[in-house]
């Protein structure tokens, strides 16, 4: 047991910390002038007044930047607030027509219903005048010629058994 509490086994990090330091400017440097390189280059580096015109260029542009969007995204809204607007007009005037016609095509129906009724009253006594006439000669025919009206049943009643027994035989 004390074997394992002498290892070390929490995981290291992947990439080692940098050691505070390491490439940092000692503590009372200021915004001012610094050699760079070996000395042999005999170049100057200018800290202060570069990195200030840096940050206030990068500013200016990601703030021209944020303007340019913010109009762009304020022109893509108005237009898709236009065309909503648009399409909600063309809607409320197809469902204002749509009723209008609606409207229209149930005050003609309940103006013509009354003669639809009327002419379906009389298509209807018609038709019952037209059956009771056949029915009656029918039945006159009947009375008149008995025996041929007995044969003229048997020989229908026989074709119709025929044809359904071959019916019936065909379907298996």
């Amino acid at each position: 047991m004390a074997e394992f509490d002498k290892l070390n086994l929490t995981p290291r990090p992947i990439y080692p910390e940098p050691s505070p330091s390491a490439g940092s400017l000692p503590e009372t440097a200021t915004p001012s002038t610094y050699d760079v390189g070996s000395g042999s280059e005999g170049g100057r580096f200018v800290v202060a007044s570069d990195t200030t015109r840096t940050r206030d260029n990068a500013t200016d542009s990601a703030r021209e930047l944020a303007e340019k969007a913010r109009d762009k995204f304020q022109s893509v809204a108005g237009d898709a607030k236009e065309k909503m607007n648009d399409i909600a007009d063309r809607a409320s005037n197809l469902a204002s027509e749509a009723g209008q016609r609606l409207n229209d095509l149930r005050s003609e129906f309940n103006h013509r219903l009354p003669e639809w009724k009327r002419e379906a009253r009389h298509r209807a006594e018609d038709a019952r005048r037209a059956a009771r006439r056949t029915a009656m000669q029918a039945d006159q025919k009947a009375r008149q010629y008995p025996l041929e009206t007995i044969a003229a049943a048997a020989g229908a009643g026989f074709l119709l058994g025929a044809t359904m027994r071959i019916w019936r035989s065909s379907r298996g």
